[in-house]
């Protein structure tokens, strides 16, 4: 089988904002390459904590579980807003 890539974009709500790019969990199978920020490429190799507006890249060595693996990357948290 033929692996796939995705890139996604890491929104204002993503859970992942502020942490180190090790510890997303994803499915077997699938690795983190890296992110791309401000037109730079980040290896993963060098954890880089992960901020807004960066660009995961991914790959599913499995393409059944790109579905899987999206999901994984798009988890967003509920934001509080509190009014000034």
């Amino acid at each position: 089988m033929k692996p796939e890539t995705y890139t996604c974009l890491v929104w204002m709500n993503s859970q992942y904002i502020g942490k180190p790019i090790d510890s997303i969990p994803v499915p077997d199978c699938c690795a983190i390459l890296g992110l791309v920020r401000q037109d730079n490429l980040i290896l993963a190799a060098s954890n880089p904590v992960i901020e807004e507006e960066d660009y995961l890249i991914a790959v599913a060595m499995n393409p059944q579980i790109l579905p899987e693996l999206k999901h994984c990357l798009n988890r967003t948290q509920q934001l509080h807003w509190k009014p000034t």
